[in-house]
């Protein structure tokens, strides 16, 4: 009999043509147990610690012996489904203590994805290191880290940690090597799967987006980009480096390499008639226009004021993420509808909004903040944020 343990991705168990899957119902208990037991099989593990691991110190167990005991029942029972009695040949008794039965030939793939990776470490040419690590992300798949369901389990988190690193540690081998034997069609299919396992990895989307340009693709690295600064500004309110973006820029001058005329040029920029309110862009295209207004200002002698809206807590208290994130998307609509259609807005952080008001005066602009303020209010009565607001007229470039 051969057992083969998957912990990477979601947990299973296979014999022969049968499959057992941690499907995180009311066995997670179980679950936990077995995983704990099958990695640490080649120790032993005494009951007090099992005891630890299963219930931590709640007081409320009162015979933790016969607790696990019932556990390691349902353990067996669990592992019956391989065939009558298999759960008792993989978990045997042993002096006073339950144990995996290391007689029972198994694999497990985190000890095979280390070992592929020791391998490759080890390797003396370049094509014996990329067939080790290539095996060895196949073995670690696209489907999760070690144990994802139990992730919040002390001894999973640091091990979760060490495999992943390990991971990200072989993809940019990989890549490297890549580069310099001039294949960016596998460096393609290599980050396609490992953004999805490290999605806050900046070098490894540069790499992505590189590989896209030299093969063709420098639409997809664009739409690749777009999605990756949205995610960044979102979860941690900065903005992609400026290696990046120069690739992005390089991206979207070669998406259109045919020849137009103006109508076409002029169908694709154009905005459609038929829309409403303030004229949302993201932060980097908003210094564009910014700078561009700046130039202008000294020739047509216009005037445009500049107001940063700010989300901050009540009486200055710090507000959850939850709650800023509510607030922001609650005021993103406000937004939209109170201001022209030639006013212009970005977010500018986590909790700011940047706004550039044309044909505007000093008065007439804080008249503006007032009234997006007073509406907020009105709006969203037990909001857990008030909104500040400050403005500056736009200098012109001289």
């Amino acid at each position: 009999m051969i057992l083969k343990i998957k912990m990477f991705g979601e947990l299973s168990l296979k014999c022969g043509e049968k499959i057992i899957v941690d499907s995180g119902s009311r066995s997670n208990k179980v679950w936990l147990l077995l995983a704990y037991m099958f990695f640490y099989r080649k120790r032993e593990i005494t009951q007090n610690e099992l005891i630890r691991l299963l219930w931590g110190n709640n007081e409320e167990i009162e015979n933790p012996s016969n607790a696990l005991k019932t556990m390691f029942h349902r353990a067996r029972k669990l592992l019956d489904r391989f065939g009558n009695g298999i759960g008792s040949d993989i978990i045997v008794r042993q002096r006073g203590s339950n144990r995996f039965n290391n007689k029972i030939q198994c694999s497990v793939d985190c000890e095979e994805f280390e070992k592929l990776y020791n391998e490759g470490k080890a390797s003396v040419t370049e094509s014996e290191k990329l067939a080790c690590y290539k095996s060895a992300i196949e073995v670690y798949g696209i489907n999760g880290d070690f144990l994802p369901k139990q992730n919040n389990e002390f001894w999973v988190i640091s091990l979760s940690s060490y495999y992943h690193n390990m991971y990200v540690q072989i993809v940019k081998e990989m890549i490297d090597i890549l580069k310099k034997n001039k294949n960016p069609e596998k460096i393609v299919e290599i980050c396609s799967n490992a953004i999805k396992i490290e999605p806050y990895e900046e070098s490894l989307y540069y790499d992505y987006m590189e590989a896209l340009i030299k093969v063709g693709k420098s639409k997809r690295a664009a739409k690749i980009y777009n999605n990756m600064s949205c995610m960044f500004f979102e979860e941690f309110g900065i903005f992609p480096s400026e290696d990046i973006r120069a690739l992005y820029r390089e991206a979207t001058s070669t998406i259109n390499m045919c020849e137009m005329n103006i109508s076409e040029v002029i169908e694709q920029i154009k905005e459609s008639d038929k829309v409403n309110g303030a004229y949302f862009c993201d932060y980097d295209f908003f210094k564009i226009l910014y700078r561009s207004q700046a130039r202008a200002l000294e020739r047509n002698g216009d005037v445009i004021n500049v107001c940063l809206l700010s989300v901050v807590g009540i009486n200055d208290s710090e507000l959850t993420r939850r709650s800023l994130n509510t607030c922001m998307a609650n005021l993103d609509e406000l937004i939209h509808v109170s201001l022209r259609r030639g006013d212009v807005v970005s977010k500018c952080s986590v909790s700011q909004y940047i706004i550039m008001l044309p044909h505007a005066n000093y008065e007439d602009s804080c008249l503006v903040m007032e009234r997006i303020n007073k509406k907020f209010k009105r709006k969203f009565p037990h909001s857990p944020a008030n909104l500040q607001y400050s403005i500056q007229p736009m200098k012109p470039v001289c």
